[in-house]
């Protein structure tokens, strides 16, 4: 498990999990309970980070990250409760951080 993210209310943090080599997306209660996968387990997803409102968590495909590819990736955001995923970004060479109102899209140059 990896790159933990603590939802901006405390209640949750977003990590994630790279079971049989896929990469996934869970998000768990702060006392190790209640894990819950948000992504398939096939979608290869890195750098979760939440929404302001703790409601939707911005994550990347990972796909075309991995160096010494560095091709464009895509960033979306998944709906906790719902599950329903979304494309925010397509073909970006950025990741997502959540400011308090917009996504942010910072240059992966400094993350590689």
């Amino acid at each position: 498990m990896r790159n933990p993210a603590w939802s901006p209310d405390g209640q949750k943090v977003a990590l994630v999990s790279d079971e049989n080599d896929f990469q996934a997306i869970y998000v768990i209660n702060p006392d190790g309970t209640g894990m819950s996968r948000l992504t398939d387990k096939d979608s290869h997803t890195i750098h979760p980070n939440w929404s302001p409102d703790s409601k939707k968590i911005i994550y990347c495909s990972s796909d075309d990250l991995q160096p010494p590819k560095k091709n464009p990736s895509e960033i979306y955001s998944v709906d906790i409760e719902t599950k329903n995923i979304s494309t925010c970004q397509p073909k970006t060479r950025k990741m997502p951080i959540c400011s308090s109102n917009h996504i942010v899209l910072a240059s992966l140059a400094y993350f590689l």
